[in-house]
C-alpha cells in the first residue's frame, strides 16, 4: 500500500529511505584494507625528501630552533590537510581524489574544471623525481669513492635516466600483471621505511648519548644561530625572509603524500561505510606515525651534528642520513668505513624511493584511467583500457591504459630533465616542484570548496531523508535532503581549518614569484617564476579543451536512463559522444545550420545536470514510495 484512502501519505513517525551515497554497493567491494591504505600514504610521504632536506632547512632558517619549529608546523599542516581531504573522501569515496572533488564541487562550467585538472595531472603527476633519485642512490651504492668522499665510478646522466625509466617500466608491469605482489610490495616497503627511520633515530640518539659521556657533544649547544648564517642568504633582510619561506617550502614538500589514498578509495574493501571507516583509520595512522618520525629524526639530527657539520653537509650535497650514520657508527671513521657507510645509505635511500614509486604508480594509474573514462584527455579510448588480470581483486581489471600513460609521461619527463654531476640538478628540483605548485593551486580551490561541500552533497543526493510529517499529500514535493560533515563538524573548527589550508597553499603559489637563491647560496639557473609560467598555461589549456568538448560533442548528458535508480552513485557521470573521425566538419556545419551550437553549448556549460538529475530521481522515488511493513501496519490500524 502506497497511500491512504484520502490520497495522503500514510501515517508513520519515522519513514526513512536509503541514501544512494551510503548504501552498500556489492559490486564494488574492493581489496585494500586499513593497513594497505596507511602504507600507500606512508610510501608517498616518505620518499627521499626527509633524507636530504633537513640540513638545507637549518642553513636557510639560520638556527636549529627555527628549523625544528618549521618541522612542527609541517606536522600541523599535514594533519589539517589530511582532515580536509578526509572530509572530501568520506563525502565521495570513489576513485579520482581531487579529480572527483573538483568535478563535484565546481559543476559549472561543466567539464571545464575537471578537464583543467585532468590535463595538469597527466602532465605533471609523474614519478620523475623518485625515479631519478632511485637511480642516483642505487648508483652511489655501487660506486667507489676518493679520499675526499667523491664518487669516481658513479653513473653519468644518461645512465641514470636509463635506470630511472627502467625501474618505472618494471613497476608499471608489476601493477599490470601481478596485482597481489604489487600490494604486498607496497606493504613491505612502507614497513621498511618506518623501520629505517626508526633505526636512524635510535642509532643517532645512542650516538649522541655516547658522545655526551665522552664530553664531545657536537650539536647540543649551538641551536640559536649558525656561525655563518649568511651562507645561503645574501646578508640582507629581504633575502633572509625569502630563505625562511624557501625552507618552509622544502618542509611542506617532505610532508606531501597524505592525499595518496584518496585517489583509490573505491578500491578499499567493503561497502561505502566500510570504505569510509578504513580510509579514516588508515590516514590517521599514517600521518600520525610519519609526523612523529619526522620530528624525532630532525631532533636527533640537530643534537648529533654541529652547525659547522651541517653547513659542510649542505656545501658538499651529502644526505642527512649519511651524516647521521657516519657520526653514529664511526666516531673517527677511516676511508673504508666512510665508503661502506655511503654505499649502505645509498642503497637504503634507493629502497625508500622505490617504495614511493610503488605507491604512486599504483594510485596514479587508476586515476588516469578514470580521466580517460570521462573522455577528457586525448587518446581516451586507449588510455581507458583495462586488462583481465587481477579481476579477483579489482573488478575492472588492472588499469592498462592508465599505467601506460603514467609510464609514458614519466619517461618523457625523465629524458627531458637536465641532470648535473652524479644526478644533482636544479632541473630535477624544478620538475618535482611543477606538481607541488599545481597541487597548491588545486588546494586553494578545495579550501574554498569546503564551505560549499554540504550544499553540493545535498544537491546531488538521490534520496530524501528525515521524518515525514503526518497527513503529507503524495503530491507534495519531497523533503530536502540533508548531509552532515564527518570530520570537521564544528563550524568554527571547519572554518579555521579551511582558512589555514587556503593560506598555506596561497603562500606556496605566491612564493615562486619572489626572486631567491638556492639553499647553498648559488644563483638559480632556472628562475622560480618559471613554475607558474609552465603550470598555469597547462591548466588554461585543459580548461579550453573542456570548453571545446562542450561545443563539439554530438551528445553530452549526465548519465540517465530507465534504470537510474540502480546506477551506483560512483558510476553517475557525463556521457559524451564525439563525431567519428572524418565527420567533424560535416557535423559542425549541420549543427550550425540548425543554429543550435552556441545555445546548446551555453546550456551544457551552465546547466546543473547532476543536481537536476538527482532531483528527478528523488521525485520519482517520492512518487513511487512504498511503506515499510511496520508503517503499513500502523497505517492499517
Amino acid at each position: 500500500m502506497t497511500a491512504s484512502a484520502d490520497g495522503r501519505a500514510p501515517r508513520g513517525p519515522n519513514i526513512k529511505y536509503p541514501d544512494a551515497q551510503d548504501e552498500e554497493v556489492p559490486e564494488a567491494t574492493g581489496y585494500l584494507d586499513t593497513w594497505d591504505i596507511a602504507c600507500l600514504i606512508i610510501n608517498k610521504m616518505i620518499g627521499t625528501g626527509i633524507f636530504t632536506t633537513p640540513a638545507s632547512v637549518v642553513v636557510l632558517v639560520g638556527s636549529k630552533y627555527g628549523a625544528l619549529l618549521l618541522w612542527l608546523f609541517g606536522a600541523v599542516y599535514s594533519f589539517i590537510s589530511m582532515l580536509v581531504y578526509l572530509e572530501y573522501g568520506l563525502a565521495w569515496p570513489f576513485t579520482g581524489g581531487e579529480f572527483t572533488y573538483i568535478t563535484k564541487i565546481f559543476p559549472r562550467p561543466a567539464l571545464v574544471t575537471a578537464t583543467s585538472f585532468a590535463w595538469f595531472f597527466v602532465a605533471f603527476s609523474t614519478s620523475t623525481g623518485n625515479a631519478l633519485n632511485f637511480a642516483k642512490y642505487i648508483s652511489l651504492a655501487g660506486a667507489d669513492f676518493t679520499a675526499d668522499d667523491t664518487a669516481t665510478t658513479a653513473a653519468d646522466a644518461w645512465q641514470l635516466k636509463f635506470i630511472a625509466c627502467w625501474v618505472v617500466v618494471a613497476i608499471c608491469l608489476l601493477h599490470y600483471r601481478l596485482i597481489d605482489i604489487g600490494v604486498w610490495s607496497n606493504f613491505g616497503l612502507a614497513g621498511y621505511k618506518v623501520l629505517l627511520l626508526t633505526i636512524l633515530v635510535v642509532a643517532s640518539g645512542a650516538g649522541f648519548a655516547h658522545e655526551r659521556r665522552l664530553g664531545g657533544v657536537r650539536g647540543a649547544h649551538d641551536w640559536r644561530k649558525l656561525a655563518a648564517a649568511d651562507l645561503a642568504a645574501g646578508g640582507t633582510a629581504t633575502d633572509s625572509s625569502v630563505n625562511v619561506a624557501l625552507a618552509m617550502f622544502l618542509v611542506l614538500y617532505s610532508y606531501q603524500g597524505w592525499e595518496n589514498a584518496n585517489y583509490i578509495t573505491a578500491d578499499i574493501e567493503g561497502g561505502e561505510r566500510a570504505k569510509r571507516r578504513k580510509l579514516k583509520k588508515g590516514a590517521l595512522w599514517a600521518v600520525g606515525l610519519v609526523s612523529v618520525l619526522y620530528i624525532a629524526f630532525n631532533l636527533v639530527f640537530f643534537l648529533l651534528l654541529s652547525n659547522a657539520d651541517i653547513q659542510t653537509s649542505v656545501a658538499r650535497g651529502d644526505s642527512v642520513a649519511y651524516d647521521m650514520a657516519l657520526h653514529s657508527f664511526h666516531r673517527e671513521p677511516a676511508r673504508s668505513g666512510r665508503t661502506t657507510t655511503r654505499r649502505g645509505i645509498g642503497a637504503a635511500i634507493a629502497l625508500s624511493a622505490l617504495g614511493n614509486l610503488v605507491g604512486v604508480i599504483f594510485t596514479n594509474g587508476r586515476v588516469k584511467r578514470e580521466m580517460a573514462n570521462d573522455h577528457l584527455i586525448p587518446g581516451s579510448s586507449f588510455f581507458a583500457a583495462s586488462s583481465t588480470y587481477g579481476r579477483l581483486r579489482d573488478s575492472a581489471g588492472t588499469p592498462t591504459g592508465g599505467l601506460v600513460l603514467h609510464g609514458l609521461a614519466t619517461c618523457i619527463t625523465v629524458t627531458a630533465t637536465g641532470l648535473g654531476e652524479h644526478g644533482s640538478s636544479e632541473g630535477l628540483s624544478f620538475v618535482i616542484n611543477l606538481f607541488t605548485y599545481g597541487h597548491s593551486v588545486m588546494g586553494i580551490a578545495l579550501g574554498f570548496g569546503l564551505f560549499s561541500l554540504r550544499t553540493r552533497l545535498q544537491e546531488n543526493k538521490t534520496d530524501f531523508d528525515g521524518d515525514i510529517p503526518e497527513n503529507t499529500p503524495l503530491s507534495d514535493s519531497p523533503p530536502a535532503p540533508t548531509w552532515h560533515y564527518k570530520m570537521l563538524r564544528h563550524d568554527l573548527v571547519r572554518g579555521a581549518c579551511a582558512v589555514f589550508f587556503i593560506a598555506v597553499h596561497g603562500f606556496l603559489v605566491v612564493l615562486p614569484m619572489v626572486p631567491s637563491r638556492l639553499a647553498n647560496g648559488a644563483v638559480r639557473r632556472i628562475p622560480s617564476w618559471e613554475l607558474p609560467a609552465v603550470v598555469l598555461p597547462v591548466f588554461a589549456a585543459g580548461a579550453f579543451a573542456g570548453f571545446l568538448i562542450t561545443i563539439f560533442a554530438t551528445h553530452m548528458e549526465f548519465r540517465t536512463g530507465a534504470n537510474q535508480l540502480q546506477i551506483p552513485y560512483a558510476a553517475r557521470r557525463w556521457l559524451i559522444q564525439f563525431p567519428r573521425y572524418g565527420d567533424w566538419r560535416s557535423n559542425w556545419r549541420l549543427r550550425r545550420s540548425r543554429g543550435s551550437v552556441w545555445a546548446e553549448a551555453k546550456t551544457r556549460l551552465m546547466g546543473e545536470s547532476e543536481a537536476s538529475h538527482a532531483r528527478e530521481i528523488r521525485s520519482r522515488t517520492w512518487r513511487g514510495r512504498e511503506m515499510s511493513p511496520v508503517n503499513a501496519a500502523e497505517g492499517a490500524d
